[in-house]
Order: structure tokens, then C-alpha cells, then sequence
């Protein structure tokens, strides 16, 4: 079910329709995604898929398409987003000569002085989740590809050993590893989430 749903994700990131991408990416021929919708409530299906466009003023604009949306069945969807964002703004930062993870900033409107690092700590609750990757390891190119990501995850949870980049800071080992998070983004900017559970 949860690769059905990232094929699902890869398929919303895919299309470029000028209507819904959700309708465009349910009527998609794939028996995966078939068996899934098939039996929604025991799946307990829920989409939200925030669309970028820009304006003719290039001007940014998020438009939101929902598909049994419903915030009374909480089913943590949001929180499997947030290391990518953490991800994503911290190798922005480090493409920035001014700009560090520690650099101080103020959000507009308010006066209080904080930091990348703390708010990206106030993500996790100030507990950052183990990162990992194979990159390291295999180099970009192999890096690039899902599968290899996901066998590393699949041998950590089966050997429940949590694999170190060995020259970076070191990191606080996780007691069980139950769940891992793979980000893989491709070419052309598609990306897929795989969250893999034992």
C-alpha cells in the first residue's frame, strides 16, 4: 500500500494538465493504484497535493487539490514531509556565501530573532531524526537511484543497524529503527517519498 501511494505521488509530481492533477493521476491505468481505490476505507486514503504555479507576473501561487480530505482522521501525512523541507532549505543554504545555518533572521512582522538551525530543530520537536545516505558510498550517479536507497533501508531495518556517513558529525543512534523515510529525486525535478516500515 505505501509504495502504491508513492507511485501515486510520482504519478501527481508527472502530470501536466491544466485541470485537476489528482482526477488526471486516479484514472491512471495501474493495477496498483486500482487494488488501492478499489477499498478506500481500509486504506484510509486521504490526498492533498499542493500545486506551484507562477502568474504572468511570475508571482509564486499554490493552488490545493484534495481528495477525501478530512482532518478528523489524522493519519501523518504532514510529518513525512518535513525532512525533505528541512533537507531542501539546508542544501539551499549551503549554496549561499552570506548565509549559514546558524545566520540570524526575523520572520516579517515579528520581532523575535531566531535561526535556521532553530527552526528546523522546532520541526522535529529538537530531536533531529538520524540521516543517512549512500551517495557517500556509491558516488552520484548510482545515488540517483531509488532502488539502491531503498535496499539500504530494507537492510537497516533488517539488521536494525542504522548505517553512518562516517566523516560527518556524529549522530545519535536510534534504539529501533521501525520506520525509514527515502527521498530520491530524479532528473527533471520529479521526486518520490517512500516511507518503509517493519
Amino acid at each position: 500500500m505505501r509504495i502504491s501511494c508513492a507511485l501515486l505521488l510520482f504519478i501527481l509530481i508527472s502530470c501536466d494538465t491544466p485541470k485537476d492533477p489528482i482526477t488526471s493521476a486516479l484514472s491512471f491505468d495501474n493495477e496498483k493504484i486500482k487494488r488501492v481505490f478499489d477499498n478506500l476505507e481500509q486504506h484510509e486514503i486521504q490526498i492533498l497535493f499542493i500545486e506551484i504555479k507562477r502568474d504572468q507576473n511570475n508571482k509564486v501561487l499554490f493552488v490545493d487539490h484534495g481528495f477525501r480530505v478530512d482532518d478528523s482522521l489524522y493519519s501523518y501525512p504532514a510529518s513525512t514531509v518535513k525532512l525533505p523541507v528541512a533537507i531542501l532549505a539546508l542544501e539551499k543554504l549551503n549554496g549561499e556565501e552570506n548565509l549559514n545555518r546558524n545566520s540570524k533572521f526575523y520572520i516579517e512582522g515579528d520581532s523575535l530573532e531566531t535561526t535556521f538551525a532553530k527552526e528546523i530543530e522546532k520541526i522535529f520537536c529538537n530531536e533531529i531524526p538520524f540521516l543517512t545516505t549512500n551517495k557517500w558510498k556509491l558516488g552520484h550517479a548510482f545515488a540517483a537511484s531509488g532502488m539502491l536507497n531503498i535496499e539500504l533501508a530494507v537492510l537497516m531495518l533488517q539488521y536494525q543497524k542504522a548505517i553512518e556517513v562516517p566523516f560527518v558529525e556524529k549522530q545519535k543512534q536510534p534504539k529501533q529503527l521501525k520506520k525509514i523515510l527515502v527521498n530520491t529525486v530524479g532528473f527533471g525535478g520529479n521526486a518520490v517519498s517512500v516511507l518503509l516500515s517493519k
